[in-house]
């Protein structure tokens, strides 16, 4: 009796456990990763971020909540066309194979990117969502 008393006594706080687990992994959108076209990479300082943008399609760039745009400085790239509308940058290229660095400083602090135009629209983020790190 003892046996069987302890083997549903496990089994109980596994699955209560496994819940756990998954409500924990359910409700963060970091560990949910970055899937499909959608990304969303945590803020760390000095962090070099390397995205790609499709031949002639958007790539959008969204910040945390909160958190403003002070000032954008690319580097020269004239395929590549940087666009703030709000506190988004919307991101397009005119041709593949090109490079483009990118730094944005917001109120939290300064996001540096790496900018590829590549020509496979499928692999290519469409929307980045940094989020703060207390997001994990």
């Amino acid at each position: 009796m003892r046996t069987v008393r302890s083997a549903l006594t496990a089994v109980v706080v596994a699955m209560a456990l496994s819940g756990v687990a998954h409500a924990v992994i359910a409700a963060d959108p970091v560990l949910r990763g970055t899937e499909g076209t959608v990304q969303r990479l945590p803020y760390v300082p000095d962090q070099i971020y390397d995205l790609t943008v499709a031949d002639r399609t958007l790539l959008a760039i969204d910040f945390p909540t909160g958190e403003h745009i002070k000032a954008v400085a690319q580097s020269t790239a004239p395929v590549f066309h940087v666009q703030r509308t709000g506190d988004t940058l919307q991101v397009t290229a005119d041709k593949p194979g090109e490079t483009m660095g990118l730094n944005v400083t917001t109120t939290r602090g300064t996001y540096h990117l790496q900018i590829a135009s590549i020509a496979d629209a499928l692999t290519a983020a469409h929307i980045v969502h940094f989020v703060t790190p207390s997001a994990y």
